[in-house]
């Protein structure tokens, strides 16, 4: 019983890894976020369940990528490491920047700190880094800095270096995602349509990057790689060419996911300002005297479908 007892504690300690980026930002936010939408709740307020699990979900996948055998995988092999990379800089931010955290916080902390927040929000170096010629060049550039560099194996082989390289994948992909699908408030998001070139751009780089990665004639942090698998230089190869198809396969299925989201927060706008539209003209309607100037146009035309159910 003892032996079987310590074989269970071995396979849940292989299956749990406790990584530090993982930890220190995984864990903390998420219980924040849900203490805010308890606050909320308590207060008879309501908040979108739709938002929670987006956010939750997003804390899951960083955790999954960090603090399970996925995490010790991407310490020993470039597919590994692309494929915890993608996650931070791409999976985990969409779903964070989905549920609203700053607009969780904005409706729960005290009028003061609200007005400090709001401040820092719309300060200048936030206008700076959320413009979107800066925050897409550092989203996607910065793919092109770090891995054809020797960055990247300074960073895999520095524990500091690594936990910053983190913490940048998980904040630059934020910061793009949150200009691109946000729903926070936030200085000089633009329209829908005028993201789209945002999108295309990073489909266009992560599509370079993946080709790049495939077929270049060097290996990636070979010297680092070499060291702790041992492997030899044509099955280091192969695991960058598949590290290669990870970043080109989500990357590919992250800009569709993107698309549709923009889409469907397009028409809801659209539906919005019509809402808004159909109650200016019946509030227009109402002031009007019955049967005095300008009554007769507000009778609905009988061809116009749309005017008679305004009027419906």
């Amino acid at each position: 019983m003892t032996e079987r007892r310590a074989q269970v504690h071995h396979e849940v300690a292989a299956l749990l890894r406790l990584d530090v980026f993982g930890v220190v930002v995984g864990f903390p936010s998420l219980v924040a976020y849900v203490g805010g939408v308890v606050t909320l709740r308590r207060r008879g307020d309501p908040w979108s369940i739709a938002r929670s699990a987006s956010f939750a979900s997003g804390i899951l996948v960083l955790l999954a990528v960090t603090c399970t055998p996925l995490g010790v995988h991407a310490m020993v092999t470039v597919s590994g490491h692309m494929l915890q990379h993608m996650a931070l800089n791409m999976v985990v931010p969409m779903l964070l920047v989905l549920g609203g955290p700053l607009t969780l916080l904005l409706r729960t902390v005290p009028s003061s700190m609200r007005r400090c927040v709001v401040a820092a929000v719309h300060s200048s170096p936030v206008r700076f880094v959320t413009h979107p010629f800066v925050a897409t060049t550092i989203f996607t550039g910065s793919l092109f800095l770090l891995y054809f560099t020797p960055l990247f194996e300074i960073a895999m082989s520095n524990p500091a270096g690594h936990v910053l390289m983190q913490a940048h994948f998980l904040a630059s992909g934020y910061l793009f995602f949150w200009l691109v699908l946000g729903t926070d408030p936030g200085p000089g998001r633009p329209v829908e349509i005028a993201r789209v070139p945002l999108v295309v751009t990073m489909a266009v780089a992560h599509t370079v990057f993946a080709f790049v990665v495939v077929f270049t004639r060097s290996v990636l942090a070979e010297g680092y790689f070499r060291a702790v698998t041992m492997a030899d230089e044509q099955s280091l190869r192969a695991d960058q060419a598949l590290a290669g198809g990870i970043a080109w396969g989500i990357g590919e299925l992250s800009t569709a996911v993107v698309i549709v989201i923009l889409l469907q927060q397009w028409f809801a706008r659209s539906e919005r300002m019509e809402a808004t539209r159909r109650r200016a003209r019946r509030r227009a309607g109402v002031r009007r005297a019955p049967g005095g100037p300008g009554a007769a146009a507000d009778e609905p035309d009988r061809y116009d479908v749309r005017r008679i159910d305004n009027h419906a």
